[in-house]
């Protein structure tokens, strides 16, 4: 029989069984069937914890030297609590001391009386402070006799109450390695199961302890950063939602190119004989003046040929006017025929706007067609 009910579900393929008791009307109930009913919850409790939460320091339990009379390397652990890796809840309600000369590898305290130390003295080196869960039997009563009414009555512990020993080790227990959660997520292997631990201990700190029993412990001695830490679910949360969950910023809305939003003439009109005296481009913003001129807006005959022209800007209208320039005073100003109105949003003379956008983004020039219709036949 398993005499550690903490090792029963890590040897229940040896057969151990966690059982409940089944309760029925005149049923005589013994010790036995008590202990059954306490095993069974504390060891779900353990399975609970070992298998959802892990084991580790939750909070507290701090290492740090503290020093009293012929007690130069006595260092005190601060309240805390833990799980052990069995699954054990490992609370520590104040403060404790340790005096490290005291507590050589292997050694450990009565978890009845902390103060008091089991093992050989300790020696200079490296040891790692170390707590594991611990049970105290308290509350001694006087035992009923046996029927046959043979012998004194004996003394039973009535109580057992939750505690911690601590202990100085030569090196920590092993740590089983985790997948990554991101592998587990995205299916790259499968979730193990935790397995059976091999020690009680959960490391506190790693102490360098001086060369010299006289000389006290500093304090840069002590390393807590080897411990096995358990995250609460609380800060989880409080991180996942601080992280994820914040408001986000009102992006600022990113500039649109311009474009133009009307053409004088309209496009595809036929012109009366004679034609326009000029071409007026309307656009949606206002532009870059400099980038307004005969490179960036540009009337064509339909060979191909640019009509002579000058173009002026109004940004108070967002108006540019490309004005047709007369041979001679009172000449005919366009001849009779096809002619196209280009405004470039490509090449190397684009129109720009005062986003520094080019027309259409880049992506494409503006084009208008109008037509001058012959002179009537006399």
């Amino acid at each position: 029989m398993i005499k550690s009910i903490q090792l029963a579900d890590c040897f229940q393929a040896g057969g151990v069984k966690l059982e409940r008791v089944k309760y029925f009307q005149r049923q005589l109930l013994t010790v036995d069937d008590m202990v059954t009913d306490q095993d069974y919850f504390r060891q779900k409790m353990r399975r609970h914890n070992r298998f959802l939460h892990g084991w580790g320091v939750v909070c507290g339990l701090i290492v740090t030297p503290a020093p009293g009379p012929n007690a130069p390397w006595r260092v005190q652990i601060s309240e805390g609590y833990a799980l052990g890796p069995f699954g054990d809840e490992i609370y520590v309600a104040e403060p404790a001391f340790l005096d490290l000369a005291k507590c050589g590898p292997g050694g450990s305290t009565d978890p009845c009386d902390p103060s008091h130390t089991t093992g050989s003295p300790g020696t200079g080196g490296t040891i790692y402070v170390a707590i594991e869960y611990a049970e105290c039997f308290s509350s001694p009563v006087r035992a009923m006799g046996s029927s046959c009414g043979c012998g004194d009555d004996g003394c039973e512990y009535s109580r057992i109450r939750d505690g911690f020993s601590l202990s100085c080790l030569a090196s920590p227990p092993p740590i089983d390695p985790v997948p990554l959660i991101c592998d587990l997520r995205l299916r790259r292997v499968p979730a193990p199961c935790p397995p059976c631990p091999s020690s009680p201990w959960v490391v506190l700190a790693k102490v360098e302890l001086p060369s010299a029993t006289g000389r006290a412990l500093a304090s840069e001695a002590i390393d807590i950063t080897v411990r096995k830490v358990i995250y609460r679910t609380e800060l989880l949360q409080t991180q996942l939602i601080d992280c994820c969950c914040k408001q986000s910023p009102t992006p600022s809305p990113q500039p649109v190119p311009v474009r133009v939003t009307s053409v004088s003439p309209q496009d595809k009109p036929a012109v009366p004989y004679g034609g326009p005296q000029s071409v007026t481009l309307t656009f949606s913003k206002s532009l870059q003046k400099g980038t307004v001129n005969n490179r960036s807006i540009i009337v064509a005959g339909s060979s191909g040929t640019q009509v002579p022209g000058d173009v002026s800007y109004d940004d108070s209208t967002r108006k540019a006017t490309y004005t047709f320039t007369f041979k001679t005073a009172g000449a005919q100003l366009l001849s009779p025929g096809t002619y196209t109105v280009t405004a470039k949003g490509t090449g190397k003379s684009p129109i720009k706007d005062t986003d520094t956008l080019d027309l259409n983004g880049g992506a494409s020039d503006f084009t208008s067609n109008f037509t001058v219709s012959s002179p009537e036949p006399k």
